[in-house]
């Protein structure tokens, strides 16, 4: 069995998958997906036994869900003794995507007028993530997905799939756990995008008594 959990605001889930049957749990409140993220794994542990090892959407996302999600899965894993497989939102959406050998971009908004990018199969572009002002990447010639693209093309084809599909995420956690693909649990962690300046939102009180708002909340 393989559990997969994606802790993202809107977009999460849980998932597991043994023998062919697939069961997909999603939070009660899509807004707060961390609140019933124990219950819902909990409920699939019963109903399918105990996972051979547990994957993890790592990022980008909002700071809070997404290292909620990560340090949920730190724990479980660390407890059971097993394997992690962390998963960036663009590997997850990529496989997510019927590519049919076409160049693909997925593309996730990081606010303050920045996207960050991860391309595949673009001879001209790097497959590492990179964050680039929204009103200067383009994705011509290919295909574009991601939660970004829901509100623009980027130059590019619109596959219409804006957030990870729970099928093709266990299946992409199976044939890392199958490879060894996997890290320790102590060494799982979130994908930051930015500087850690702006990984979290706070609000600071300065010597002229004045409060103001540091950073952005995301990841």
């Amino acid at each position: 069995m393989v559990l997969v959990i994606d802790s993202r605001a809107r977009v999460g889930f849980v998932a597991a998958k043994r023998a062919g049957e697939v069961a997909v749990l999603y939070p009660r409140d899509p807004a707060r997906p961390l609140a019933d993220l124990g219950e819902r794994s909990a409920e699939l542990l019963s109903r399918f036994g105990d996972p051979a090892g547990v994957g993890v959407i790592t990022g980008p996302g909002g700071v809070v869900a997404v290292r909620g999600g990560v340090a949920f899965a730190r724990a479980f894993a660390m407890v059971r003794s097993l394997p992690a497989v962390p998963v960036t939102v663009f590997d997850a959406v990529e496989a997510s995507v019927d590519r049919r050998g076409a160049p693909l971009a997925v593309i996730e908004p990081l606010g303050r007028g920045h996207v960050a990018v991860a391309a595949y199969g673009f001879s001209a572009l790097p497959h590492e993530p990179k964050v680039s002002p929204r009103g200067e990447f383009y994705a011509e010639g290919g295909l574009v997905a991601g939660s970004a693209t829901a509100e623009g093309s980027f130059g590019g084809l619109a596959t219409g799939i804006y957030a990870p599909d729970p099928e093709a995420l266990l299946g992409l956690v199976a044939s890392r756990l199958a490879a060894g693909a996997t890290v320790a649990p102590e060494d799982l962690f979130p994908l930051y995008m930015r500087d850690a300046a702006a990984r979290r939102s706070f609000e600071v009180r300065g010597e002229d008594g004045v409060i103001v708002r540091v950073g952005e909340g995301k990841v």
